[in-house]
């Protein structure tokens, strides 16, 4: 069997070369340099609620790469032309959607419905799971009534992972951009990242070179 790399990075290792000659003394010759690149499944986002701010939530979120999932017990919104970028439309008690879905690390879940008879039974479900990030669309007054809600029923810690008010601010108004804001936030906390500036950080992340701008106004440096 194979194994990963260290940095879950793509990065070639030395590995020895079979020779069925007897043993001798080991040199550079006796070594074969293999490249590995580690493919993970791409993160999945389940967007609870097939509201306006959820379609193009899924738009961005098909735009960067992952599996988008929308969830809804109403047939009349969770439908292909409003979701047509969607991986998976799910109709039916949302509750038991979410529950019969593989909510692990690489899995995002954002609540948009806005109706507590969807949100908190969802919540009981995504809070227990192993979901990396668990955001809910709301006020902090609404946030805390869901919270009062779920205090009997969950731990406080399970509680704490909920994401509410949603999103990294960056001064969204429209609905495109609170959903920028959302996804962005999702990713980052799925990612173990914070969500600052880059520039804060040197402009690169750990583990890579800091780039040297281009000093010829033809070339772009990314």
């Amino acid at each position: 069997g194979g194994r990963g790399t260290a940095s879950g990075r793509p990065e070639a290792v030395q590995v020895p070369t079979p020779d069925p000659r007897p043993p001798a003394r080991p040199s550079s010759a006796d070594e074969t340099r293999i490249f590995f690149e580690v493919h993970s499944p791409p993160l999945t986002i389940v967007i609870v609620g097939a509201t306006h701010l959820a379609m193009p939530l899924a738009t961005l979120a098909r735009d960067v790469g992952l599996r988008t999932v929308v969830v809804d017990p109403r047939e009349r919104f969770a439908t292909r032309d409003r979701f047509p970028d969607a991986d998976e439309l799910r109709v039916g008690m949302a509750s038991e959607i979410v529950a019969s879905l593989p909510l692990g690390p690489r899995t995002l879940v954002v609540v948009v419905a806005h109706d507590y008879k969807i949100e908190l039974p969802v919540l009981r479900v995504a809070l227990r799971s192993g979901a990396a990030y668990v955001g809910v669309l709301g006020s902090r007054r609404r946030g805390a009534a869901l919270r009062e809600s779920l205090a009997g029923e969950l731990a406080p810690e399970e509680i704490a992972r909920m994401r509410l008010p949603v999103g990294l601010d960056i001064g969204a108004r429209s609905v495109p951009e609170i959903a920028l804001s959302v996804l962005a936030e999702a990713i980052a906390v799925a990612r173990g990242r914070g969500g600052g500036p880059l520039g804060a950080q040197g402009g690169a992340r750990p583990g890579e070179p800091l780039r040297e701008p281009s000093h010829d106004p033809r070339v772009a440096v990314p």
